[in-house]
């Protein structure tokens, strides 16, 4: 694997993890974005123990706001990821690519326990994001949050279990909740982050695959997704 193949890749992955795994501008009050940052740290630190019952705290808390359980599902993602050996290296980018042409590719099985909690915590983050959006459609928040557990759901897919078809299909739906979200504020630049790295992500794919990727409605260019993720890097 070359050098700048290597670090392409893994900066993506890096950059799909961080967007994935940050509290969302927006996500309730101050005190929990605090306490969200904090189960975070305590994750990337390899505290996973403690992480979990800092994010628990934080759903005992508000237990509808689906921050807290998307958290603890980014963080039992990112501790299966790390189990597997698999956080900065090319497999996700290639095994989602070559992938494509499969329905599924093999995957060894995460642990049980980790898997378990990883699946009912992202199903009830997206079953209250999507309630959300029913409540009130041109909220652009409810947009946010519905993004980013979506495509976490569609990281899991692809990383863990090797479904890149149906990744795909959830990462298409990621993207349009928060291109919905600069739909309805223009001023909401951070969801131009999920915007960017998606479009970084199709310009790594073999051409076969970015021409699937572009007819599913993605769109690619490198220059394009760097601008878009400095404006998100810039957003207060």
């Amino acid at each position: 694997m070359s050098a700048p193949r290597w670090l392409s890749s893994s900066v993506a992955l890096a950059a799909v993890t961080a967007c994935l795994a940050a509290p969302a501008q927006a996500a309730g009050t101050d005190a929990l974005r605090d306490e969200l940052q904090r189960g975070y740290d305590l994750a990337y630190n390899l505290d996973y123990d403690e992480a979990v019952e800092t994010l628990t705290a934080v759903i005992e808390a508000d237990p509808i706001h689906p921050g807290g359980y998307r958290g603890i599902a980014a963080i039992t993602w990112l501790q299966i990821l790390f189990l597997r050996g698999g956080v900065l290296v090319d497999s996700y980018l290639s095994d989602s690519g070559g992938a494509i042409s499969r329905r599924r590719a093999r995957k060894p099985n995460p642990p049980e326990q980790l898997a378990e909690r990883f699946t009912s915590h992202i199903e009830r983050a997206v079953e209250l994001s999507e309630a959300a959006v029913r409540h009130a459609p041109d909220d652009p928040d409810a947009h946010y949050e519905l993004g980013a557990s979506v495509a976490l759901a569609a990281s899991y897919r692809a990383s863990i279990e090797g479904d890149a078809l149906g990744a795909l299909r959830q990462a298409k739906e990621a993207y349009t909740a928060h291109q919905t979200v600069l739909e309805i504020d223009p001023r909401r630049k951070d969801a131009n982050l999920t915007l960017g790295i998606y479009r970084y992500l199709v310009s790594l794919l073999p051409r076969p695959v970015r021409m699937l990727a572009y007819l599913v409605g993605f769109d690619g260019g490198k220059a394009e997704a760097i601008r878009l993720i400095e404006e998100a890097a810039a957003y207060p």
